[in-house]
């Protein structure tokens, strides 16, 4: 059987502790906000205040459980500049996920 991975979605540091020790594997950060408000307008859901810092804040807290980053799309313009894949690499995160805008391909 295989076994389901916990991903919680926070940036503060207790809290991601608190989540570690009752068994979850992932804490994920999340940075992806263009074109975010508008994609979710009505739909009454969490636009996130975490920052690529909570990043390495959250590394020196956990032990255990990756960190996961979800950044914000790659715009065509930056597609090879500004890589916020390699930003959270180098900060301390195990897995960095996100996609292009209007095409769905991952970035990461």
């Amino acid at each position: 059987m295989n076994r389901v991975e916990l991903t919680l979605i926070t940036n503060k540091s207790q809290f991601a502790r608190q989540a570690e020790n009752a068994g979850i594997d992932c804490i994920m950060i999340d940075l992806e906000r263009l074109g975010k408000a508008k994609r979710q307008y009505g739909c009454q859901l969490f636009l996130s205040d975490h920052y690529p810092a909570d990043i390495d804040r959250l590394r020196s807290t956990l032990s255990v459980a990756a960190i996961q980053v979800r950044v914000k799309p790659v715009e065509p313009a930056k597609r090879f500049g500004n890589n916020r894949c390699d930003l959270a690499r180098r900060a301390g995160c195990d897995v960095a996920n996100g996609t292009r805008l209007g095409t769905g391909s991952p970035i990461c």
